[in-house]
């Protein structure tokens, strides 16, 4: 099993998303930003803020980013297919609160953008965010 941890951050009601890069699995899919629980930080809001960090720049630091919470909203599970492996996926999602006047940085994605719900599904999505948009057209935002 691999745990992710991806971050949900929300403007208004708009939910940012990056796309991945083409030499990543899943190539040029959106995600909200996060990834892999580590054994330098097992703690999921631990690794969370380091991923953050690592993918859109030190807001934690500068206070742009000012809460990630600790318990999940909404967990997806999926099986990931690489070259023939099937490997188990378990994606939770933390909600993080920002500053307004927040602007991530582009530095480990090809892009990042702004999308409301209604916006999502016409997005090559990755899998555990495909059922991330289909838990908020029947729950709403969190």
């Amino acid at each position: 099993m691999i745990d992710v941890v991806a971050g949900f951050i929300r403007r208004g009601d708009r939910i940012l998303l990056q796309q991945r890069l083409p030499r990543r699995d899943y190539p040029l899919t959106w995600e909200c930003p996060g990834g892999k629980i580590e054994k330098i930080d097992p703690n999921p809001a631990a690794a969370l803020q380091r991923e953050l960090d690592e993918e859109l720049g030190d807001a934690l630091a500068t206070g742009c980013i000012y809460y990630i919470t600790t318990d999940p909203f909404y967990v997806a599970r999926f099986t990931a297919g690489q070259l023939q492996t099937q490997t188990p996926v378990r994606i939770a999602f933390h909600k993080v609160e920002i500053s307004y006047n927040w602007q991530p940085k582009l530095l480990d994605a090809s892009g990042l953008g702004w999308f409301t719900r209604g916006e999502m599904p016409c997005l090559d999505l990755i899998p555990g965010n495909i059922a991330l948009c289909n838990w908020l057209r029947s729950n709403g935002m969190p």
